[in-house]
């Protein structure tokens, strides 16, 4: 097992994947974003306007194939994420049964939750419309705790290098997300010890669960807390989406409660074509990744 936090975890391309993942997975993107994860998106026929691809790769020894409609037309990027997370899913679930573990996840730990959790832009551009189209009660409650996040940070110095991540070293980065974790900021999502996005979480907290004794976590070492390996990170595929698609922004992580911000600075995102999406998402599956800055990411 890979062991969390502060070590790095093992990359690779589909073919290191785990042999777990059987059949097809069909997925409509150009949709909201906010799908259910126990719901696959199913296919429609190919209209004039949209594309039907039929992907194939590998996990491990079994082929995977998959049925992607996307219009053919510009689209915004964000609209890709169902089919990454869905994705996402398919390789940690994967990943579990082929090791025969138990994932020790539930609720009222939280504890991954006070960690620095990184998040691409796009996926900040999401969350940020799921925020915005909540009912009046719940979109106060987390706009609050994003506020209050970011005056923490703020009072403890650590906004400046928080914005800049893409600068840290390995030691600097672990050292600040060992300094995240001891001030116990909450993500602005946890609510009674569990998520309250949890069908729209991002791709790097799907990839983050926890097989050893959850009573390590309040005080986490690689030598405590083991963790689901994941062979392939979508996440990290995404990253390079995003710095692909993101104007003037060539790191493209950031830490979560400060997202807000980012984005008042960087409202507009340039619409792109579908097709063009799909194939640099599943490229970049097969590349060298974009490390996650410390913290929930980085292993």
């Amino acid at each position: 097992a890979t062991h969390a936090p502060c070590d790095r975890m093992p990359t690779g391309c589909w073919t290191r994947s785990p042999p777990s993942v059987l059949g097809e997975l069909r997925a409509r993107i150009g949709q909201s974003p906010d799908i259910d994860e126990d719901r696959r998106p199913m296919t429609e026929p190919s209209q004039p306007d949209s594309l039907t691809a039929e992907i194939g790769f590998r996990i491990g020894d079994e082929p995977v194939n998959m049925k992607v409609t996307v219009p053919r037309g510009l689209i915004d990027a964000t609209r890709i994420l169902p089919l990454a997370h869905a994705v996402t899913n398919l390789v940690v679930d994967g990943s579990t049964r082929l090791h025969g573990q138990t994932v020790r996840c539930s609720k009222g730990c939280g504890a991954c939750c006070r960690q620095l959790v990184p998040i691409t832009t796009l996926e900040a551009r999401a969350l940020a419309e799921h925020v915005a189209n909540a009912p009046v009660e719940r979109r106060e409650r987390w706009e609050s705790r994003y506020a209050d996040a970011q005056q923490r940070l703020d009072a403890a110095g650590l906004t400046g290098v928080l914005s800049n991540l893409g600068s840290l070293d390995a030691g600097q980065a672990n050292a600040l997300g060992h300094r995240y974790f001891e001030l116990g900021i909450e993500c602005p999502f946890l609510e009674d010890g569990a998520c309250s996005v949890h069908a729209v979480r991002p791709a790097i907290c799907r990839e983050y669960l926890v097989t050893s004794d959850p009573v390590h976590c309040a005080n986490p070492t690689p030598q405590t807390v083991a963790r689901v390996p994941v062979p392939t990170r979508v996440s990290a595929a995404l990253a390079t989406l995003a710095r692909q698609t993101e104007p003037g922004q060539p790191f493209p992580w950031l830490a979560l409660p400060l997202a807000p911000r980012w984005l008042q600075a960087h409202p507009d995102l340039p619409p792109r074509p579908g097709p063009e999406l799909l194939r640099e998402l599943f490229e970049a599956l097969g590349k060298a990744p974009i490390e996650p800055p410390p913290g929930l990411g980085s292993g």
